[in-house]
């Protein structure tokens, strides 16, 4: 046995010994109250030279050698995972179950959604264009992976899949999901894809201003990028199918709740989280349900499943990441409301929001702009974008621009030459319409397979 195969070796049996959850909780600092939590918080306050940016991109990866475009099912997925570990990427020692699904490799991640969804996940870096180039070598590679007319379709809703003829990959964590959230999170599981991206947080006070303001504008700006007018085959009567059934799914963990105009403390924001359903947790690999209880039940040691047992850190982020706000507070934050999109696109969210949540002046000036908006009308902003007959960009055009002029003032002071990735957004912007308007001819006017190819990665 050579050294690189010993070496293997000893990573999985550490991998094995560290994911045993008994020995993870017997190390790691209980929670009892909200003082806990908080200071938990407080411990990933970051420098100003600390903060990154990073992303996480969803696709659907369709089978298009006949003539109606397929869904790849598990086996597949699998195989082209075991590829990849001969490329360098290892199977992460802390996955849940025996059937692998994730891929780790110097600080990316790879994984798969219920519904065999693609989903890549950077490092973070300090610039749009460290992200924008680490990002086009690693899809370049994955591309090179896949057989001919195989395709990473960047699609907010699958254009082509009815959903129970979508192949699901085996995470129990989502048949918990599922059976909790319905029919409407059933179909968010399996046919939807979303693009994320995350950022640090310096204080409390930094903290509460970016909740507030992405809370508040991420409905106007998303309204750019919606990318979900297909569904199943047919135009449908929405910009995003995929914002539409967001809108349904379980309204006590999702946006709604969260909605502020005002300032908050970082402890008040908290408390809405820990009064949210639990759905379960994890003890050895193994799931246990705890729907009707609240994280609080759980820090005072009153679950009914664990008696006496108290939570950690990593049972508070699992917890947290069962919830659905637009914007999700964990070690950094994860802005979540975007239909996903291919390149060019992919960088514009990213560069709009480093722009107005890493400069100090843009920064307050959107936070000045959010607290004059009323809640009921930001509320509205975000029923409406998902509805093909309101006209979103059109009907907030002062506003969408302020927004970006606001965008483009703070990438102009970070002296990088990011302001170039807003681009697609002012020519949207010009046209006074969403990306779905696009993709909507183009649907209507290509074969499917071409219609695929045009709209992936």
């Amino acid at each position: 046995m050579n050294v690189r195969s010993i070496l293997k070796s000893l990573q999985k049996i550490i991998g094995r010994v560290w994911s045993n959850t008994w020995i993870q909780n017997k190390m790691a600092k209980i929670l009892r109250n909200i003082e806990d939590i908080y200071n938990l918080f407080s411990s990933y306050f970051k420098k100003d030279d600390q903060c990154l940016i990073g992303i996480e991109q969803e696709s659907f990866l369709f089978d298009c050698s006949k003539t109606i475009p397929k869904r790849v099912d598990y086996a597949f997925l699998k195989a082209l995972f075991e590829q990849k570990e001969k490329n360098g990427w290892q199977w992460d020692p802390i996955a849940e179950f025996k059937e692998h699904v994730e891929l780790v490799k110097d600080g990316k991640n790879l994984s798969l959604e219920r519904g065999g969804q693609f989903e890549y996940s950077s490092k973070p870096y300090k610039t749009i264009h460290e992200l924008a180039h680490a990002y086009k070598q690693d899809y370049e590679k994955f591309n090179q992976d896949l057989p001919q007319n195989y395709f990473l379709c960047s699609l907010g809703f699958d254009p082509v899949t009815k959903i129970d003829n979508i192949p699901t990959i085996p995470k129990q964590r989502y048949d918990y999901m599922e059976s909790y959230l319905g029919y409407w999170g059933r179909t968010m599981l399996r046919s939807t894809c979303a693009l994320q991206v995350s950022f640090d947080y310096k204080s409390e006070i930094d903290l509460m201003k970016k909740i507030t303001i992405v809370t508040t504008f991420q409905p106007l700006i998303s309204s750019l990028l919606l990318s979900s007018p297909i569904v199943e085959g047919q135009v449908s009567s929405y910009e995003s199918y995929r914002c539409h059934i967001w809108n349904q799914v379980d309204t006590n963990r999702s946006s709604a709740c969260f909605a502020m105009n005002q300032p908050q403390s970082l402890e008040s924001y908290l408390d809405k989280i820990l009064k949210i359903s639990m759905i379960f947790l994890m003890r050895d690999k193994k799931y246990i349900p705890c729907m009707g209880e609240s994280f609080y039940d759980f820090m005072q040691g009153n679950l009914k499943a664990l008696p006496g047992e108290f939570p950690t850190e990593s049972d508070l982020l699992s917890f947290i990441g069962t919830t659905y706000p637009d914007i999700r507070l964990k070690k950094i934050i994860e802005l979540r409301g975007f239909d996903v999109v291919p390149p060019p696109y992919t960088f514009a969210m990213p560069a709009f929001w480093t722009g107005i949540l890493y400069d100090s002046a843009s920064l307050d000036a959107a936070y000045e702009l959010a607290l004059s908006i009323q809640k009921d009308e930001f509320i509205k902003w975000r029923e409406d974008i998902a509805d093909k007959n309101i006209h979103s960009v059109k009907k907030n055009k002062d506003l969408i621009c302020q927004l970006l002029l606001f965008a483009k003032n703070g990438l102009c002071n970070r002296h990088n030459q990011e302001a170039i990735y807003l681009e697609p957004l002012y020519e949207l912007m010009e046209r006074g319409v969403s990306l779905s308007t696009d993709i909507r001819n183009d649907f209507n006017n290509m074969d499917l397979t071409s219609f695929i190819r045009k709209w992936s990665n």
